[in-house]
């Protein structure tokens, strides 16, 4: 069951993944524009950090959540996408040691 869950899980952040970079292809394009919206930074990390949380044990690498209380006005999708991004970097070019995802 927690194989499902897991497989799940990637999927769903695979698929926004997807979506967020068909997002900002439209951004480019100008047929769309971003939502800036107020949210909680901390669901965002704690998300991001469940979805490496695989690799990181695969890794031998330690993932740090930081708690950061303040609300963000962003528009999420591509912040998360910018963040996945550095997160995945990190965890390719760390060996061993902690990732740490901090405000």
């Amino acid at each position: 069951m927690a194989l499902l869950r897991r497989l799940n899980d990637m999927s769903d952040a695979m698929t926004g993944m997807l979506n967020t970079l068909v997002d900002i292809n439209q951004i480019e394009a100008g047929i769309t524009r971003t939502e800036i919206v107020a949210f909680a930074f901390n669901d965002m990390i704690e998300r991001l950090r469940k979805d490496f949380a695989c690799l990181a044990t695969k890794q031998n690498v330690a993932p740090r959540l930081v708690p950061c209380g303040l609300p963000v006005r962003s528009d999420p999708r591509p912040l998360e996408q910018m963040i996945r991004d550095q997160l995945s970097n990190a965890m390719k070019y760390t060996n061993e040691g902690a990732v740490v995802a901090r405000r």
